[in-house]
């Protein structure tokens, strides 16, 4: 069972965020924040990791740890580890971001080029177009997360 929107509720209540001030923090609205607080819809994993990442809680615990039946306080969920990051870390971070715009670029580009085709052949492209412009989101959302991460080390070349 997922305590999925029980945390959500209590992580925020426990902020002293009303749900409109939330959604703008994680880039969101407030149609969504309700949703996921009444069970009705879930996050994307990466709505989900932007949401757990603003609370500084574990994904294993936003989902599993039911926050408010423990008794115990919002620190108590609080990922409580020091992050070092080595030269070496730093170099494949950047690595890692170069590698990603570039898989950006070439889905961009495939989509640019896909969009000016007026007729579409048969529903198998039709798909994969709707997959592909579904990849290109995650693609993205995935970038932004990078981006703001390690701002000093994106250089976006």
């Amino acid at each position: 069972m997922s305590y999925f929107s029980k945390n959500l509720r209590f992580l925020r209540n426990s902020h002293k965020l009303s749900q409109d001030g939330f959604a703008k923090a994680v880039g969101l609205n407030r149609g969504n924040i309700a949703s996921y607080e009444k069970g009705l819809a879930e996050p994307n994993a990466v709505r989900l990791l932007k949401i757990a990442r603003f609370f500084e809680v574990s994904l294993e615990d936003m989902i599993e740890e039911d926050f408010t039946a423990s008794g115990r306080d919002y620190a108590d969920f609080r990922v409580k580890t020091q992050k070092k990051l080595t030269l070496e870390g730093l170099a494949q971070v950047q690595q890692e971001a170069r590698r990603l715009d570039r898989i950006l670029s070439g889905l961009q580009e495939f989509h640019s080029l896909r969009q000016k085709e007026e007729v579409m052949s048969s529903k198998s492209i039709q798909s994969l177009l709707i997959d592909h412009e579904r990849l290109l989101d995650a693609a993205k959302a995935l970038q932004q997360l990078l981006v703001e991460s390690c701002p000093q080390l994106y250089s976006g070349e």
